[in-house]
């Protein structure tokens, strides 16, 4: 009985040691390696300035945003010349292998810009009541800036063409508003 219960621990704490090798051996290859999540953090890292406002960041002419794809990578939206950008990226965080680009029509800037200066016009509340217009968003994975309305009709987007923007980065729908 002694020895069965001995043999029974001695399995016990072979099969405990084998998993713990594996663990190890698993950290020991993806060490090095980070998430895209991290990646992301670390290139917009290089853009923060001590001495500029808070949430004043200064980004790069070619960065059209970034995302993360459903396999794990990082995505750059780039515009212009590719191969500056890859240069830059990797300048700034490295060689990954999980970091993809792709080309796009506009730059982060561009659209930042477009929707600060909707965000001017969203505070007259008498120009929102009138088309409906609910909210403002950018979208970094299509590369436009969303105008959502209460509904979205063809007269109402002249509407707002005619009286606040008809830039080729908006794109427009209806604001579907779930109540729990």
């Amino acid at each position: 009985m002694k020895t069965r219960i001995l043999g029974m621990l001695l399995c016990l704490l072979g099969i405990a040691s084998c998993t713990g090798n594996k663990a190890k051996d698993e950290t020991a290859q993806t060490e090095g390696a980070c998430s895209s999540i991290e990646l992301g953090n670390r290139y917009y890292s290089t853009f923060e300035d001590a001495g500029s406002p808070s949430g004043c960041l200064h980004y790069p002419d070619y960065l059209g945003g970034t995302y993360h794809d459903s396999i794990g990578n990082l995505v750059f939206l780039v515009k212009g010349d590719m191969a500056v950008a890859k240069k830059d990226v990797r300048r700034r965080i490295g060689n990954a292998p999980n970091v993809r680009f792709e080309p796009c029509a506009y730059s982060l800037r561009e659209l930042n810009e477009l929707s600060d200066k909707l965000g001017e016009q969203f505070k007259d509340l008498d120009l929102c009541k009138e088309l409906g217009w609910t909210s403002i968003a950018i979208s970094v994975v299509e590369n436009r800036v969303y105008v959502s309305f209460k509904e979205c009709s063809d007269s109402i987007i002249a509407k707002f063409k005619k009286r606040v923007s008809d830039s080729e980065m908006i794109r427009f729908d209806k604001m579907v508003i779930e109540l729990l």
